[in-house]
């Protein structure tokens, strides 16, 4: 199990103090990030080299739901990470990296048993004729093959395509973004997932991914500012649906641009005033036909 070193003075150190007061959020939710980060990197990139991460990456790792650029602004400004060669290292990582450095050290201490075995004359590798070989039988490779099918994600050469196909529509909008996602990452396992567990097609998520990018409350017009990420998009399958509808709804199908956003507004309040008073006058033509045959009638004497 991968593991971390974690100090008493992580939870109010002064780079944790001045996250939260970059960042805007509480000391509790600047730990959270830092966490989220750490708990990501020791199960993912165990020599904190982030190489191959993008901004949503890191949003993702640190259960962050601003912009991912802005979080990774932060902590390299605060020093909680590095940036070096076009990529983020985890400052000071291999002072925590318990695990990793476990690892290491094990790794390189069988490497010298096998070189000393190698060397030493009249050495047996491997089991004597008078030892009983282990037995493998079927049924072992049957019980790994049901563990793989209930734990592994999708196969990733399985989808690769269709994964990729969803991910540059996102990208067409955000060129900021990686070029293609790694299969190792949630954003791509959940993608996979989508087709695999709620039978998505590719078409769908793109048509999901365009919708969301033309919703104004889904880029940031909102009471929090809060903006949708590729994560969140393909994170749940009503998500996907959400998405779906905002691209069939006509108010979601123009740029996104101060001028259109006020545009739609304000169409949207017209035709609600033409319905109000279309339903008003179809509720008072009644009344009105009635109170007219009334008076013609009186007028007429009675005759129609």
């Amino acid at each position: 199990m991968a593991w971390l070193k974690l100090e008493g003075s992580a939870a109010n150190h002064r780079k944790t103090q001045k996250l939260a007061r970059t960042l805007g959020v509480s000391l509790l939710e600047a730990r959270g990030l830092l966490m989220g980060l750490w708990c990501t990197v020791v199960e993912t990139s165990p020599d904190g080299d982030l190489v191959g991460w993008d901004a949503d990456d890191l949003a993702v790792a640190c259960g962050y739901g601003g912009d991912g650029l802005n979080l990774a602004t932060a902590l390299v400004d605060v020093h909680l990470l590095d940036l070096e060669d076009d990529r983020w290292l985890v400052h000071e990582w291999m002072d925590r990296a318990g695990s990793y450095k476990e690892a290491v050290r094990k790794q390189a201490k069988r490497a010298e048993l096998k070189a000393l075995s190698a060397d030493s004359p009249g050495t047996v590798t491997g089991p004597s004729a008078d030892c009983p070989q282990p037995v493998r039988t079927e049924r072992r490779g049957q019980d790994r093959e049901e563990r793989t099918e209930r734990t592994d994600p999708p196969k990733s050469a399985k989808y690769a395509d269709d994964v990729d196909a969803c991910w540059q529509v996102w990208r067409a909008e955000h060129p900021g973004s990686a070029k293609r996602l790694k299969s190792t990452s949630q954003r791509y396992k959940d993608t996979a997932r989508r087709f695999k567990d709620d039978g998505r097609s590719v078409e769908e998520i793109q048509k999901a991914i365009r919708g969301i990018m033309k919703s104004p409350f889904h880029n940031g017009d909102n009471d929090s500012g809060w903006s949708a990420t590729y994560a969140w998009v393909v994170g749940k399958d009503k998500n996907i649906e959400t998405g779906i509808g905002k691209a069939d709804d006509p108010l979601t199908g123009v740029p996104l641009t101060k001028t259109n956003r006020h545009n739609m507004r304000a169409e949207q309040w017209g035709r609600e005033q033409f319905e109000a008073m279309t339903k008003a006058n179809e509720r008072a033509l009644p009344a009105a036909d009635d109170e007219n045959r009334a008076l013609f009638l009186k007028a007429t004497g009675g005759q129609s």
